[in-house]
């Protein structure tokens, strides 16, 4: 230990006994395309337009809560203009209009961060094979 340590060491404070919460909070509205917009970026929740939610901002997530239950936590991005998607916020969109996940945004992002597998691959494609590209 350096000596200067040993000699400040007496005059220093303890460590709060509690971490500090750096989590801020806002109010929101679900838009029509199923996002909260959260400072400059949107994030995705499985909840219909127009409810109301509650949105606690991290350092590291963005979790959005409705009627004293999460609803949707995200990685927090820190760009600007970004959507946030989960495809699995869309899959009851996605039952009527099974066709629109070949070019959504939700399934970009999704390969881009390597949670759509080849085993999702396979199962598209013999879904596709049985059911048509729609």
């Amino acid at each position: 230990m350096g000596q200067a340590l040993v000699v400040e060491r007496p005059q220093l404070l303890p460590l709060p006994a509690e971490d500090l919460d750096l989590t801020e909070e806002q109010e929101g509205r679900v838009d029509g395309k199923g996002c909260v917009q959260v400072r400059t970026n949107w994030y995705s929740t499985p909840l219909p337009p127009g409810t109301q939610v509650r949105v606690r901002v991290a350092p590291t997530t963005v979790s959005i809560w409705q009627a004293g239950r999460e609803r949707a936590c995200h990685p927090r991005c820190y760009r600007r203009r970004q959507q946030v998607l989960d495809l699995e916020h869309y899959l009851d969109v996605l039952i009527h209009k099974p066709g629109a996940l070949a070019g959504s945004t939700p399934l970009a992002q999704w390969r881009a961060a390597g949670r759509w597998t080849a085993a999702h691959d396979q199962l598209w494609t013999l879904l596709r094979e049985r059911h048509g590209p729609q």
